[in-house]
């Protein structure tokens, strides 16, 4: 169940990454948007949001069990 829900979430979380990526490049001047791409990227990856969102989502199936 975990992995199921995480995938799915993962998948819109990075069509909407994509949106607000696509839009800032085109609205911020050129040397501003590599440090934006990076920052969004970090914090809403594997390395921060993700690995939250795994945490998240184990700790409540071991709190509330497997669905059945």
């Amino acid at each position: 169940m975990v992995s199921v829900l995480y995938d799915l979430i993962i998948k819109a979380l990075n069509r909407h990454k994509r949106h607000i990526l696509d839009d800032a490049e085109l609205r911020l001047p050129p040397p501003f948007f590599p440090p934006i791409k990076k920052k969004v990227l970090r914090e809403l990856g594997k390395d921060e949001f993700e690995k939250d969102l795994e945490h998240i989502l184990i700790e409540y199936e071991r709190k509330h069990g497997k669905e059945k």
